[in-house]
């Protein structure tokens, strides 16, 4: 499968944790040469949500593939850089999409 997206809808915190877990595995389990996790109705985000994200690109790294942000809220943007992650992540403009 080429691409795969998945849509933020909730603050990505321990209290979604479950849900959120499940939700970028079973986007895994499709073995997408490309995941791309849109954030445009984010909330906000703790660390248990940015170790979620970390792992999930960990994942598609293992395996040769990427992943990509999509449309990273003001908020959820400082606690990527508070937690020094704003590097790894690959972070996409929603005007940056291109076909296919």
């Amino acid at each position: 499968m080429p691409t795969v997206e998945v849509l933020v809808t909730e603050r990505l915190d321990v209290a979604a944790l479950r849900h959120c877990q499940a939700m970028l595995a079973q986007a895994l389990d499709l073995r997408p040469e490309h995941l791309v996790v849109d954030l445009a109705a984010c909330t906000g985000i703790d660390a248990t949500g940015i170790g979620m994200l970390l792992d999930a690109h960990r994942a598609q790294l293992r395996q040769g593939r990427r992943l990509t942000l999509r449309t990273v809220p003001p908020q959820v943007w400082r606690m990527f850089v508070l937690a020094r992650v704003d590097h790894v992540f690959t972070i996409e403009a929603p005007d940056d999409r291109t076909p296919g």
